[in-house]
C-alpha cells in the first residue's frame, strides 16, 4: 500500500511498541513486572515523527517505540526499518 500511495501525499506505516505495553490490555494476572513494561508515552515521539509533512515525510517504514532513540534516525537506526522487516530479535521482553 505504501508504494500504491507513494507520492500522493498519503503515507502508509507501522508503529509498534515493541514489545508488552503497560496497558489495560495486559491483565494483572498476566505476571509481568508492570516496571518493566513499555510506558505508552514511549509511542509520543515516533509518532510525531511519521506524522510529519512535506516532502520528507516517512512512508513505508515500520518503527519501534521501544527503541526509539536508540539510533541516528537514519539506516542503521535499529528503530526504523521497512514495514517488512522481521522482528525477531529485536522486540523488548520484560524479565
Amino acid at each position: 500500500m505504501a508504494q500504491d500511495l507513494a507520492g500522493t501525499g498519503v503515507t502508509v506505516n507501522v508503529l509498534l511498541p515493541g514489545g508488552p505495553a503497560d496497558t489495560p490490555m495486559i491483565p494483572p494476572e498476566a505476571g509481568f513486572d508492570r516496571s518493566q513494561l513499555i510506558a505508552p508515552e514511549a509511542m509520543v515521539a515516533p509518532l510525531a515523527w511519521l506524522v510529519s509533512e512535506g516532502r520528507d515525510a516517512p512512508n513505508g517504514k515500520r518503527v519501534l517505540a521501544a527503541l526509539w532513540g536508540t539510533g541516528a534516525g537514519d539506516a542503521e537506526d535499529p528503530a526504523i526499518a521497512p514495514i517488512g522487516w522481521p522482528l525477531a530479535g529485536r522486540t523488548i521482553m520484560p524479565r
